[in-house]
């Protein structure tokens, strides 16, 4: 997402989503805490942008419901990931700097991406790594699978 259009946004853009219908394409997943979707911007196959659906800052700020659920939902979109993909890892990192709602992604690392793009640096490849329709064909069956 470039900045021009990142600054067109709204202050959160996950407080947006969550009170919408979520990002044009539907929510991947959608359980009583988390919400899980392809955003604009980040549609590289097999990856995912979570965020808890009350409005938190950091995991710090989870009650002990979200807590609680927070593990088992990420081992369930992680392993539907890693078995529909058979992807060399499954990536969940949390930064949240661009907005200040909590949010992660999920994310499919293949095995050919060499040692030098792996860890973060894999994240920074995201532009180069864009292809909107293989990443909804792969959202589209995440979302049968996680159902």
């Amino acid at each position: 997402m470039d900045e021009k259009a990142a600054n067109e946004l709204p202050e959160c853009l996950m407080c947006s989503l969550v009170e919408s219908n979520g990002p044009e394409s539907g929510w991947v997943f959608e359980e009583e805490h988390w919400l899980g979707g392809v955003l604009p911007g980040f549609e590289v196959p097999g990856w995912l942008i979570v965020t808890v659906r009350r409005h938190v800052e950091g995991p710090f700020n989870l009650n002990d419901v979200e807590a609680k659920s927070l593990g088992g939902m990420i081992r369930r979109v992680s392993g539907a990931i890693n078995d529909l993909m058979a992807p060399d890892r499954v990536y969940q990192v949390a930064m949240s700097e661009r907005w200040p709602h909590w949010h992660f992604p999920i994310l499919a690392r293949p095995k050919w991406v060499p040692p030098e793009g792996r860890g973060l640096a894999y994240m920074d490849a995201c532009k180069d790594m864009i292809d909107v329709p293989e990443a909804l064909r792969i959202a589209d069956e995440l979302r049968t699978a996680l159902r």
